[in-house]
């Protein structure tokens, strides 16, 4: 077995591995780290296991190098699962001891990774900081439109009875509106937003394994998500609306699209992201029948999860202030924060 650090013109190698392994995410496709390198000049590793000149596993590591602290390396960061794949487990684990040898022996605190568990019985929720919610399609959108609860089907129905439209597809106008809604819907939640660098970058690394969709009332667009996707699944990693426009159900409309888009494609599995059991986003994707499954972060060599539902009176204080700053500060500064913050 060989371990070494993949260069450049051997990344194609990397995503034939991608391509065919049953535990890919989208997240491992070899375009999440050169989107992030490309935007916002971190640094990726891209670690791979060799057995007969063949690739049996893989490890995307990005160094984030905040000012006056340490570098922090992460596998993955801007998302909510990364980790290695591998053919076996012992050939994972050798990958992960060997990424952190080669870029963190002496602080192997500063190496973390991010895994994907397993499903969580309802009665383990409440011990459960975060999960992601996975949905599994049944192969075309009538059949998972027909599974549907009537309650949900009327909710779906409503958004057009409003008005509303919706266009999918991957262009500079879809990109534009979308990032239009994600920048106000940010600033609302009380967060840094990403800069746009980084979706153009997403857009031109994924090619046709990316997804974008906006919805629109009378032409101004108020919802808008982007969908990556491998061979069998898709994930969402972000999807927003304008607040004073929920009223019209954009959400209904802009996930029902999504989804019946990415079913009929034959995908086998759609990931709604990150929530925290029994809230109010956890709730919405659980209405679509969408299961929890653990999210399992921790520091290399310690097992220790990272608290992601902990919520300082700093942080609260700074998302407050945060939301009522002017919508143009927000997106000029945004950007030089939320580089930093990996979550």
């Amino acid at each position: 077995m060989e371990f070494s650090q993949l260069k450049k013109e051997q990344l194609g190698e990397w995503q034939a591995y991608v391509d065919q392994h049953p535990d890919a995410t989208p997240y491992h496709h070899v375009g999440w780290g050169q989107a992030i390198t490309s935007a916002y000049k971190h640094t990726s590793y891209y670690f791979a296991a060799k057995q007969d000149g063949q690739i049996v596993g893989i490890l995307p590591v990005v160094a984030i190098k905040p000012p006056l602290k340490s570098t922090q390396y992460c596998s993955l960061p801007f998302c909510d699962v990364g980790g290695p794949l591998a053919n076996d487990n012992k050939t994972a684990q050798q990958l992960i001891d060997f990424a952190a040898e080669s870029l963190c022996a002496e602080q192997p605190e500063l190496f973390s990774l991010r895994l994907a568990g397993k499903p969580v019985p309802e009665e383990e929720l409440s011990a459960q900081a975060k999960v992601r919610m996975l949905l599994t399609l049944p192969g075309d959108a009538e059949t998972l439109m027909a599974s549907f609860k009537s309650k949900l089907r009327s909710q779906i129905r409503k958004a057009e009875k409003n008005g509303l439209t919706c266009q999918l597809g991957r262009n500079d106008t879809l990109l534009n509106d979308f990032y239009q809604v994600f920048v106000a819907n940010m600033r609302d939640l009380g967060s840094p937003v990403h800069g746009f660098s980084l979706f153009e970058q997403l857009e031109k690394c994924y090619g046709d394994s990316i997804l974008m969709s906006v919805v629109y009332s009378e032409n101004k667009p108020v919802g808008g998500g982007i969908v990556l996707m491998t061979k069998d699944r898709a994930s969402i990693p972000w999807a927003s609306t304008i607040q004073e426009y929920n009223r019209l159900a954009p959400n209904m409309m802009l996930y029902w699209s999504l989804l019946a888009r990415i079913a009929d494609s034959g995908r086998k599995e759609f990931d709604f992201g990150r929530s925290t059991p029994n809230e109010g986003t956890y709730k919405f994707k659980a209405q679509w029948g969408a299961t929890p499954h653990a999210l399992e972060w921790f520091a290399y060599k310690q097992l220790q999860e990272d608290k992601l539902s902990t919520s300082s009176s700093a942080r609260l204080l700074a998302e407050k202030t945060w939301r009522h700053m002017p919508l143009g500060v927000t997106k000029a500064i945004g950007p030089m924060l939320r580089r930093y913050i990996n979550l």
